[in-house]
């Protein structure tokens, strides 16, 4: 495979609104990840090559580890007030306004036409006027690289950093099940264009904050085992003072999911507005993704995650009834 896979009719539609942009706005998640910061990385500096002005503004500012590879606009990150001018908005790997935190009022209220471009899948009510979505894209940034093909921009230098980000961080190191041909093969363009794993990996992975070994094993300590061993949870209160440090969680799940019989990982943190998040994690055939949609959160069937109401107990006692149901629903398939 040489090439990424071809973009839909619907897609070619929004690719249209894309090219005539002169001013997008790039927008992701809260606490933006590697699929977030290396997509609009490389948009941004493909859509600049075109001549146009993008900016980025995050609901949070990135996490340390990604200045490598900012793209020429930089990473902005939400400050309160007013957009910046912008003619559309292009939202990156994610599926749901909400995610925008604070930015979403302001976000559904700007004139300009607004374009998802993402992996997961979208509700039923559309808030977007155009869509790039394949939920069998291993990331967002193999969405990004069939745009900016679409678009003649190479994929070398910082757009190449950019979409090899995107893919190391949503593959697990092309560890993951969702490791496909499509995303090896943009992974050999990305190297071909300069980009380096293992530059990426020292810069994400080898720059971690001094609290961070104490901290993973202060959640280690918490982890319990449940239906046999097949599920591992770690709950994470405020008390703990952690303070919800960047990768953590991710850490936390994977050593989880490294035990043999552990087949779902869970781990549930107590956030300072008193609400709980939950990033669960699976083993193949396990799914996930449908205990995220019971707590009104969403995913894939592999990666998965959801805010739930606190107090923290309450909310694992309410994570594992939703486990629960969800497994015996699967179970009676």
């Amino acid at each position: 495979m040489d090439r990424p896979s071809e973009l839909d009719e619907r897609a070619e539609a929004a690719l249209r609104v894309l090219r005539a942009a002169e001013r997008p706005l790039l927008v992701g998640h809260e606490r933006p990840d590697s699929d977030v910061l290396g997509s609009e990385a490389a948009l941004a500096d493909g859509l600049a090559m075109l001549g146009a002005l993008p900016t980025i503004v995050n609901p949070d500012a990135p996490a340390r580890g990604f200045e490598f590879v900012e793209p020429a606009c930089g990473f902005g990150f939400d400050r309160g007030g007013r957009l910046p001018r912008h003619d559309l908005v292009v939202f990156l790997d994610l599926n749901e306004l909400s995610r925008t935190g604070a930015m979403a009022e302001r976000l559904a209220a700007s004139t300009a036409p607004k374009l998802v471009v993402d992996h997961h899948v979208l509700p039923d009510v559309a808030w977007w006027d155009e869509a790039i979505v394949d939920v069998g894209a291993a990331a967002t940034g193999v969405l990004v690289a069939r745009v900016l093909h679409r678009l003649g921009v190479p994929i070398e230098g910082n757009v190449a950093r950019g979409v090899l980000v995107a893919l190391v961080g949503d593959t697990g190191s092309f560890r993951f099940d969702n490791t496909n041909e499509e995303a090896l093969s943009i992974a050999a363009e990305c190297a071909r264009g300069g980009a380096s794993t293992s530059q990426i990996h020292a810069a994400m992975a080898q720059r971690r904050d001094p609290r961070f070994p104490a901290a993973l094993a202060a959640h280690l300590a918490r982890a319990r085992y449940l239906e046999d061993g097949r599920v591992a949870i770690v709950d994470e209160p405020r008390s703990l003072g952690t303070g919800g440090l960047p990768g953590l969680s991710d850490v936390v799940l994977d050593v989880l999911r490294s035990v043999e019989e552990v087949e779902i990982a869970l781990h549930v943190r107590e956030l300072e507005d008193g609400s709980c998040k939950l990033s669960a994690r699976a083993k193949a055939p396990a799914d996930v993704h449908d205990l995220a949609i019971r707590l009104g959160g969403g995913g894939h069937v592999r990666a998965a995650g959801a805010t739930v109401d606190g107090p923290l107990d309450a909310a694992v006692a309410r994570v594992l009834d939703a486990l629960e149901a969800s497994l015996a629903a699967r179970a009676a398939r």
